[in-house]
């Protein structure tokens, strides 16, 4: 008899725990009337939204990459990151006002996209760093961090956030010049030597062409020569292709 009394108060308490776990985690939001200093992580389900960063509506390809669908996750911005826009686009210098203006430009644009799920999180920054706030929210949330800043990258990394680096994007998918390779480009002015001529791929990379000199506003077919990978960059030499 004692055996049995015993088994059933096990089960009575397994019981028990059972029930009152899931009315934790069932009434969280409740709860934290009751227990305010008890924080619970929100749950994302599907795809992890992206936390993006002021660099990145700076930056201004998440537009055009929003509108072509390559990015099916939700886009969340924060009231930090605007108000960080907001004194970029006041300040005094004319460099620093350029960028806040041209990243609630891209901001309104994204904004007023039907085919781009965006949500403006009301989070206050309980910090003096935006970085940081992304980080917190990020842990906290679940939330990945779309940025450009390869040092806000570095710290998520180290605290276990995941961010993802536009730049790194832009290099994966830009165009390769391997020896031999043909591609079209605009000669957009000379080079060091008056026979040399300019001109830009559409990540920006400087393509140097021998003998373009002469062919300065035209669109010209070249045949890539070599490639050389600088701090400042990848330049790219090519010759004009007959």
């Amino acid at each position: 008899a004692l055996q049995y009394l015993t088994l059933l108060k096990l089960v009575i308490g397994i019981t028990l725990c059972y029930f009152a776990i899931s009315i934790v985690f069932t009434t969280k939001d409740n709860l934290r009337l009751v227990l305010p200093y008890v924080e619970f992580a929100r749950k994302v389900r599907g795809i992890r939204p992206l936390l993006v960063d002021t660099s990145v509506l700076i930056d201004g390809r998440i537009e055009q990459l929003a509108k072509s669908r390559f990015v099916d996750a939700p886009l969340v911005i924060t009231q930090f990151v605007i108000e960080e826009l907001h004194t970029l686009s006041d300040s005094k210098e004319k460099t620093k006002r350029e960028r806040g203006r041209r990243g609630l430009s891209v901001l309104a644009t994204l904004r007023n996209s039907p085919q781009i799920e965006l949500t403006i999180e009301t989070s206050e920054n309980s910090t003096e760093s935006v970085d940081r706030a992304l980080i917190e929210l990020s842990q906290s949330s679940g939330f990945r961090i779309l940025t450009t800043d390869s040092n806000l990258q570095q710290v998520g990394q180290i605290e276990g956030v995941t961010v993802l680096n536009l730049n790194d994007l832009s290099i994966a998918v830009r165009t390769q010049a391997v020896p031999g390779a043909i591609m079209q480009i605009e000669i957009i002015r000379k080079g060091e030597s008056p026979q040399q001529g300019i001109g830009y791929l559409p990540d920006g990379t400087m393509v140097v062409i021998e003998d373009g000199g002469e062919n300065i506003g035209e669109h010209v077919m070249v045949e890539v020569t070599n490639s050389l990978q600088t701090s400042a960059g990848r330049m790219i030499f090519a010759n004009l292709s007959l």
